[in-house]
């Protein structure tokens, strides 16, 4: 499979791959390479996928990715076969993202999270590093299947907010959780939620 984005960050981070832990980074080497991130981030997605987390995705799928982006994400796991669909208020082929740079890795439908997931309630959810706004939980509110995958930080963290947190706690259970190469300063994760009875 080819993952540009992955071969960049163990380029400057081999670490990484070697003991697969964020602890193995010299966090003070954030600021030698934010300009490096803002970039990958830019041009990629926010959050680094390796095989470890693609392959737990893979596993859960079919797949709706909502907020996807530059469809980085669903591009690789189209390579790997995995039916996805992907979703963004502003896709990366039709519109300006201030997030993202114009690059197009995959088909990106146009539409609104909390919209397009009641007509997926089949598909695993997929949010991946969603804004700190009410995006995250107004989505995963109309949401209407059994399975989230949220790729970010935890409660108080730099993704979604304290609300969505506090929505997973009460009305879901964390299933698994997959470490994935973070960003010197970084503490995001991959959890796996299933919805309680």
């Amino acid at each position: 499979m080819i993952n540009p984005y992955y071969e960049c960050f163990t380029r400057w981070y081999p670490d990484w791959a070697q003991n697969r832990g964020a602890s193995a980074i010299n966090v003070h080497r954030y600021w030698l390479h934010s300009e490096k991130r803002s970039f990958m981030c830019s041009h990629f997605a926010f959050a680094v996928p390796d095989q470890v987390a693609l392959d737990c995705v893979a596993s859960f799928g079919p797949v709706v990715e909502v907020g996807a982006g530059t469809g980085y994400w669903s591009w690789l796991l189209r390579q790997m076969s995995v039916d996805v669909v992907a979703y963004d208020t502003r896709p990366p082929d039709s519109t300006h993202n201030g997030y993202f740079a114009p690059v197009f890795w995959t088909r990106v439908e146009l539409g609104r999270g909390q919209d397009v997931v009641q007509q997926h309630p089949d598909r695993t959810l997929l949010l991946c590093w969603p804004n700190m706004d009410d995006f995250a939980l107004h989505t995963l509110a109309a949401y209407r299947g059994n399975r989230l995958i949220y790729v970010g930080e935890g409660e108080g963290g730099c993704t979604a907010t304290d609300d969505f947190h506090e929505e997973l706690n009460e009305h879901w259970d964390l299933a698994a959780v997959v470490e994935i190469p973070q960003w010197p300063g970084l503490h995001d994760l991959l959890f796996v939620y299933e919805r309680l009875r």
